[in-house]
């Protein structure tokens, strides 16, 4: 059986699935009051439930970025390597990973006079990106990397709720447009999930309800070209 390991943020949380001493957002009370009565209802479970796969790693941490200095951001060495055990190796990697980037306003790119020595960290959206993707293709050479671009969410008590295309004065479309880019640069596999421009349920604008995560494993689905039913 096909392996598959997840990184990334608290969407894709869920408690007793992750690496130790992790930050958690789906534990306890959060599992309750979003409706999720088991890993089963995670969208990246029901995703590698279909795919006939099994999972090797959970690793998501709640509240990291792509881009940062090191631990938690995604594109440190130590989130990285943590996608396999000791026995296996995943056979496909999904990456759901922008959002706290989209939510903190970091910048896209470098506007050129920042230097920044690399050993350092990556802090703009798409240097950071494309080193976390070119890092993956090293140490999983096996794999199938699937990065997922960013969906905008919907309030289940409030119709009326749109939630904007950006904080701190940019657009939630040029993150994605990076994930668009550095996919075809680094030559993995893209989940256009943002162009089916369907949006999933929430009661906090952010993390999926039971609901939100069955209706973004049919959006993986899709765009891996997988039958939901």
């Amino acid at each position: 059986m096909k392996k598959y390991s997840v990184l990334g943020d608290s969407i894709s949380t869920f408690e007793g699935y992750h690496p130790y001493n992790y930050s958690v957002y789906y534990e306890n009370e959060r599992c309750k009051f979003n409706g999720l009565e088991s890993v089963n209802d995670t969208w990246w479970y029901i995703v590698g439930e279909k795919l006939g796969a099994e999972l090797c790693v959970n690793d998501s941490y709640s509240g990291s970025r792509v881009s940062g200095g090191g631990f938690p951001c995604a594109c440190s060495d130590k989130r990285l390597t943590r996608l396999k055990t000791e026995c296996d190796t995943p056979d496909i990697i999904f990456v759901y990973m922008g959002f706290n980037d989209y939510f903190n306003g970091v910048k896209i790119e470098n506007p050129g006079y920042l230097k920044i020595r690399e050993e350092d960290g990556h802090f703009f959206f798409s240097e950071a990106y494309e080193y976390m993707l070119n890092r993956l293709k090293e140490l999983y050479p096996g794999a199938q990397i699937v990065c997922g671009t960013l969906v905008r969410t919907k309030l289940r008590d409030n119709a009326d709720w749109v939630m904007p295309y950006e904080y701190y004065g940019i657009d939630i479309r040029n993150y994605n447009k990076v994930i668009r880019q550095v996919c075809e640069k680094c030559g993995v596999t893209l989940a256009d999930l943002a162009e089916l421009d369907i949006q999933y349920e929430t009661l906090d604008s952010a993390h999926p309800t039971k609901e939100g995560h069955k209706t973004l494993a049919e959006m993986w689905l899709k765009c891996l070209g997988v039958d939901f039913c």
